[in-house]
């Protein structure tokens, strides 16, 4: 089976981006284990836009400067 999307939002368990979408249409959760067939077809699925669930997400770009990541403990000679 092959992936077409991942890190999708599960309809079951509310996971944020614990799916993926497979090529028949098919989806499965990482987080919840659960497997669903799809009735749509694969036009209709690809078609979909993934609406982001956690507003409080904000992208953080530093223009090509290297940082460091101190809470993950990456000197910014490693980034």
């Amino acid at each position: 089976m092959t992936f077409i999307r991942t890190h999708i939002p599960c309809e079951h368990c509310g996971s944020r981006d614990g799916a993926s979408l497979n090529e028949d249409g098919s989806t499965y959760c990482f987080v919840c284990a659960k497997h669903t067939s799809s009735d749509e077809p694969y036009e209709i699925l690809m078609t979909k836009q993934v609406e982001p669930t956690d507003d409080s997400f904000t992208a953080v770009y530093n223009n090509g400067n290297s940082v460091s990541v101190s809470d993950r403990r990456i000197t910014k000679a490693t980034t």
